[in-house]
């Protein structure tokens, strides 16, 4: 595997699953506090800059990445991202180049190409805590999983 796919693979991972679990979450929050107008969302409510961390299985291996993510509000991210595949050495890095699109009840997709490979990869989000948090998992992979969460910094 490449360590452009090995990087792909960890933000399709952080895109996906925080989205179902997310999803849930906010969900109940809105209805715990009597808001049944919880569809309110856009590409505005996912700006600044994130710090994220990611962690998971690729090839059979244990993964970690910590990234930076810059959302502009206006559908476009960039990510700066150094990774660990199996114990070695910290250093994989990589930066993608995404656009990304928010549904009202503030589930989304993103579109990334590695700005060094070229390789494509799509995800699924959902945005927490007013946008204070992303929350990610990878689509389904045969290569592996991981879960992430970025937090507002």
């Amino acid at each position: 595997m490449t360590k452009q796919t090995f990087i792909r693979i960890g933000l399709l991972s952080f895109l996906t699953v925080g989205g179902i679990v997310g999803g849930v979450v906010a969900n109940r929050k809105a209805q715990a506090h009597g808001d049944d107008n919880h569809d309110k969302f856009s590409v505005h409510d996912f700006k600044g800059n994130y710090g994220m961390l990611e962690t998971g299985q690729v090839e059979g291996a244990p993964f970690v990445e910590v990234s930076l993510v810059q959302a502009d509000g206006a559908g476009h991210i960039k990510i700066s991202a150094i990774a660990n595949l199996g114990g070695g050495a910290a250093g994989i890095t990589t930066t993608l180049t995404c656009t990304y699109t928010v549904r009202p009840n503030g589930m989304g997709q993103v579109n990334c190409k590695d700005d060094n490979s070229g390789e494509l990869s799509n995800a699924d989000f959902v945005i927490d805590d007013g946008g204070r948090e992303v929350k990610m998992i990878s689509t389904p992979d045969p290569h592996g999983y991981t879960s992430s969460v970025a937090t507002r910094q």
